[in-house]
C-alpha cells in the first residue's frame, strides 16, 4: 500500500526535525556521559582553534561575544513567563525552559 505524494510531502518536514531531534539527543547524551573519544576530538578541536585565533585580539573579542551566548550567562533561569491571553509561542516557551533543564548541571536551579 503506497503513501500518496501530498501525505510523504507533509511529513518530510516531521522525519527530519524528528531525525535531527534523535541526533541532538544521541550527542547530548554521549557529551553528558563524557564519552572520551567525543571528549579527546572537542579538547583537540579547541586546542587547534586557540592557537589559530589566540594573536588576534579582536578575533578572541568575537569568539568569547558568541560563546557567551551558550554561557550560563545567557541561559540562565528566568522568571517563569505568566500568560495571560493565548500565544502561538506558548509550546516554545515551555520546550526551551525543558531543554534547559535537561542539560543544566544537577543542581545548577
Amino acid at each position: 500500500m503506497s503513501v500518496p505524494a501530498a501525505a510523504r510531502r507533509t511529513l518530510a518536514p516531521l522525519a527530519i526535525v524528528t531525525a535531527a531531534a534523535l541526533l541532538f539527543t544521541l550527542l547530548l547524551l554521549l557529551v553528558r556521559l563524557q564519552w572520551a573519544p567525543l571528549e579527546s576530538a572537542d579538547h583537540d578541536a579547541a586546542t587547534r582553534l586557540n592557537s589559530l585565533i589566540a594573536r588576534h585580539s579582536v578575533v578572541v573579542t568575537i569568539v568569547k561575544a558568541v560563546t557567551w551566548l551558550g554561557s550560563t550567562g545567557a541561559l540562565s533561569p528566568r522568571p517563569t513567563p505568566t500568560f495571560s491571553r493565548p500565544n502561538r509561542r506558548q509550546p516554545c516557551v515551555v520546550m526551551t525552559a525543558l531543554a534547559r533543564t535537561a542539560v543544566s548541571p544537577p543542581g545548577w536551579w
